[in-house]
């Protein structure tokens, strides 16, 4: 059965703000117990921020931040400078990503976060599972040769 994303992001969001070893290890066993067996692996690994082991040689994500800001200001319809200035103010491009889609949100009304990318139509919902966020994130990583950075902003 395909593993809801929102559980892996919830527990990631609850790591990110503790410091007590403790509590993020209990944080764990909770993720661990509801991952289903076929998962376990997909989850591990995105844990770690990889998508597969380092004996395969495959390559990692390669993302990089001017890679991020291009795709950010295009779903978010700003411009490449304004997430830059913002990610120079904050320190991240995350948090200025944060920053815009939660502008956005007072603004329009619409969904802040990721389910703010899907579209509207409640027949054209897919749930975000584990399994579609990591088979993307392959994508992206095995993409390669011309053409292939426009694959991953797309993407």
């Amino acid at each position: 059965m395909p593993m809801p994303f929102k559980i892996l992001a919830d527990i990631l969001e609850k790591l990110e703000r503790t410091t007590s070893r403790t509590q993020m290890i209990l944080y764990l066993v909770e993720l661990f117990k509801k991952t289903p067996p076929e998962t376990i692996d997909k989850v591990i690994y995105i844990l770690q921020g990889k998508l597969w082991p380092d004996w395969k040689g495959l390559p990692e994500l390669g993302v990089g931040e001017k890679s991020l800001i291009k795709a950010a200001a295009i779903a978010l319809h700003v411009s490449e400078r304004t997430v830059e200035q913002l990610a120079k103010r904050y320190g991240d491009v995350g948090k200025a990503i944060e920053y815009l889609k939660k502008g956005k949100e007072q603004k329009t009304s619409k969904s802040v976060g990721l389910l703010a990318f899907m579209p509207k139509k409640a027949s054209e919902i897919e749930e975000l599972t584990v399994e579609k966020v990591y088979d993307t994130m392959a994508r992206i990583a095995l993409a390669t040769g011309e053409g292939s950075r426009d694959l991953k902003i797309k993407v």
